[in-house]
């Protein structure tokens, strides 16, 4: 590749990241209602940039920071969030989340993420329905066998009582 092949591959690269980040913060704006007054580029110009939004200074803006507490956003949180490279600082407080929080988030340690206030989502594994955490099975499988197993043991002592009760002894 000549450097002019190189450029060209970069602006590619750079183009393609760009088309995510705009398509995932427009698939943002369509789940949440609250949202839909954006519009435009996220970060330019600068006076004019999304309301809820941050982004740096470099010649080409990413978003750094988005502020979603307190929106009565509900649902799952989109999955999405967690593909922008340049996110920094992300705040869901305050919401009705559900779900549990994408692991493209909860394991990404450059970000400060911030979900308090979000009664019904799920913050750690443990908590989650499906994690198997869930003990009824577990219970209802030794439980059952158990009980069926004593109805049959009593069933049993009691015919066994019957039969030596009905037997005549022999007394000579």
């Amino acid at each position: 590749m000549s450097i002019h092949d190189n450029d060209i591959f970069s602006y590619y690269v750079l183009y393609i990241c760009l088309i995510n980040v705009v398509e995932g913060l427009a698939s943002l704006q369509n789940a949440f209602s609250v949202l839909q007054e954006w519009g435009g580029d996220p970060c330019l110009p600068a006076p004019y940039s999304w309301e809820l939004i941050e982004c740096n200074n470099d010649n080409i803006p990413r978003v750094t920071s988005i502020d979603l507490h307190n929106n009565s956003l509900t649902g799952p949180i989109p999955k999405f969030l967690g593909t922008l490279p340049n996110l920094k600082q992300l705040n869901l407080g305050d919401n009705q989340f559900t779900g549990s929080i994408p692991r493209s988030l909860s394991k990404n340690s450059k970000l400060k993420l911030s979900y308090t206030g979000n009664p019904v989502l799920c913050t750690d594994d443990k908590s989650c329905k499906g994690s198997g955490n869930n003990k009824t099975p577990i219970i209802l499988g030794v439980t059952i066998p158990s009980v069926f197993i004593l109805v049959i043991a009593g069933v049993l002592v009691v015919r066994h009582n019957r039969n030596k009760a009905s037997v005549p002894s022999h007394t000579g």
